[in-house]
């Protein structure tokens, strides 16, 4: 019997981060891993994939929707979108049943199977997920011993993605020298373009992350990380409410107020309590 074969479909468009395209790489590369034929449309060359160190071999740049007389045949198309257009959901359900991962749109009735990893309010009558997990994501493998490990002075990790199209990194950053000063606190910003490779596995060398709602935040939690998160949306800020994340708010505003509460030590104190318990919330305390 010939592998499954999937294509991963991320949403890839200015303003959506590079978190879709890296979790994608990395399904593919997990399924090939398992014996699996699995690619990953990206039509965009001169886009890189955030945790990949050289080029991705298994990439299609060509439109598989549009590869006439192209033999291949695809078991599942997986759309992770974000918000996918009716329009898309029909062209790519055309070519294979549809698997949607943290599909937030409108037409989540059009895919054959929903999975969704990051913890988000539904719609009254919007279809509920096969599968609701956050444990699932990838999770790093080094751990800090608890959440209330700190040094001295703290270790800061500033990280808003491989996009950040609000600058907040940068703001939260600055705030952060403004504020506590150079002794109070070991900064480290990963600016925009140039992520430390596999940042998951490096999130236990710091002892506070500030980034924004999204994979990184989930991966912090189970290397028992506090994080505080500062919201480029309103979009953003609601899914960070909704998971019990602690949030600074929404806007540049909210990174100088982030800033601020690092230099309380009762705000740190009740951050990492906090954290802990959304950790064991959503099953990402205890090892996988």
């Amino acid at each position: 019997m010939k592998p499954s074969r999937f294509l991963f479909v991320p949403a890839m468009e200015k303003g959506r981060g590079g978190g879709h395209l890296a979790r994608s790489a990395f399904l593919v590369r997990s399924l090939r891993a398992a014996g699996r034929e699995a690619f990953l449309y990206a039509p965009d060359p001169g886009r890189e994939i955030p945790g990949e160190t050289a080029d991705f071999p298994w990439t299609l740049r060509s439109d598989p929707r549009r590869a006439a007389g192209e033999d291949r045949r695809w078991d599942f198309v997986v759309l992770d979108a974000f918000q996918t257009p009716a329009e898309e959901v029909a062209s790519w359900s055309a070519l294979a049943p549809l698997i949607g991962i943290d599909e937030g749109g409108s037409c989540r009735n059009g895919f054959e199977f929903l999975i969704d990893l990051l913890p988000a309010p539904r719609k009254r009558f919007s279809d509920p997920p096969n599968i609701s997990d956050p444990s699932l994501i990838p999770q790093p493998l080094n751990r800090r011993p608890s959440f209330q490990a700190a040094g001295t002075p703290p270790r800061v990790l500033v990280s808003f993605g491989a996009e950040d199209a609000a600058g907040l990194g940068s703001r939260v950053a600055g705030a952060l020298e403004k504020t506590a000063g150079a002794s109070a606190l070991d900064l480290t910003f990963a600016k925009p373009g140039s992520l430390i490779p596999k940042l998951r596995e490096h999130l236990a060398e710091y002892d506070v992350l500030i980034t924004h709602f999204g994979l990184s935040a989930f991966e912090a939690l189970h290397a028992r990380l506090p994080v505080l998160l500062v919201s480029p949306t309103r979009r953003h800020e609601t899914l960070a409410r909704h998971a019990g994340f602690v949030s600074a708010g929404i806007g540049p505003a909210a990174a100088d107020r982030a800033a601020r509460s690092l230099a309380d030590p009762a705000f740190l104190r009740s951050l990492r309590e906090r954290c802990r318990d959304i950790a064991a919330r959503h099953g990402l305390e205890n090892p996988p």
